[in-house]
């Protein structure tokens, strides 16, 4: 199993590609807000489901939500960090995107 700052680094990567597109602000939810941190917003919810069909190999999934959150913009760095991040955590073993 990798070690935390290996993980850590890979997040990071695949959130510097998703900022690298980005034109708006990724908005998110405080998680310390008793009112609203049982919600997430559509952002949040598009990065979980692009994570998720990388790891699931749903490669037309992953690239619709993808696709959403870097506003139309060139996914194809941003879904190889997160085909990285699932090797790493030993989710996928054969990359689709490289």
């Amino acid at each position: 199993m990798p070690f935390g700052a290996t993980i850590a680094h890979a997040i990071l990567i695949s959130i510097n590609e998703l900022r690298s597109l980005r034109t708006r602000p990724f908005a998110f939810q405080n998680p310390y807000c008793t009112h609203c941190s049982t919600d997430i917003t559509n952002e949040e919810r598009y990065l979980l489901l692009a994570l998720r069909s990388v790891r699931l190999g749903n490669k037309s999934q992953a690239s619709t939500n993808a696709l959403l959150l870097c506003e139309n913009e060139d996914t194809s760095a941003f879904l190889e960090s997160l085909e990285r991040l699932s090797i790493i955590t030993g989710d996928i073993d054969d990359p689709t995107y490289s």
